[in-house]
């Protein structure tokens, strides 16, 4: 989307509180915004039913909604938001995505990474990405 804004807010306040893009936006180039809304809202109902039981503080329950938002969601968003820049690879990229082209089990962790299925930091550690581009040379 070229200069999309893309952020994360403190996603609460007294008596209110912010899913989806309202309180974490990132450019829609992977069309997850919608899923995310959806976890996020769990997470948000869960953090206000234990305010409102008793079970903890709900400043204390949003507070660990929001530091497990930012926590779950910063990988992708990162990805995401290096993803829409359209920049060229950087050479070790490059020669990842070229290493993927014939290794079908990488290829399906790699896409597992867009889908949210494959721990980004996982799959994106160096030495795993070293792994797989030298797989590729032998």
């Amino acid at each position: 989307m070229g200069d999309l804004p893309n952020f994360f807010r403190k996603p609460y306040g007294g008596g209110w509180a912010l899913v989806g893009d309202a309180g974490y936006r990132k450019d829609p180039i992977l069309a997850l915004g919608i899923s995310d809304a959806f976890r996020l809202s769990e997470w948000v109902a869960d953090a206000v039913h234990a305010g409102f039981s008793g079970a903890r503080p709900l400043d204390e329950a949003m507070a660990e909604c929001q530091r497990i938002r930012d926590e779950h969601f910063a990988p992708m968003y990162d990805l995401t938001c290096g993803m829409a820049a359209l920049e060229p690879p950087q050479p070790e990229m490059l020669a990842l995505y070229q290493a993927l082209r014939h290794n079908s089990v990488e290829r399906d962790r790699y896409f597992g990474t867009l889908g949210g299925t494959v721990p980004i930091p996982e799959f994106y550690a160096w030495d795993n990405v070293r792994r797989i581009i030298s797989a590729a040379s032998v």
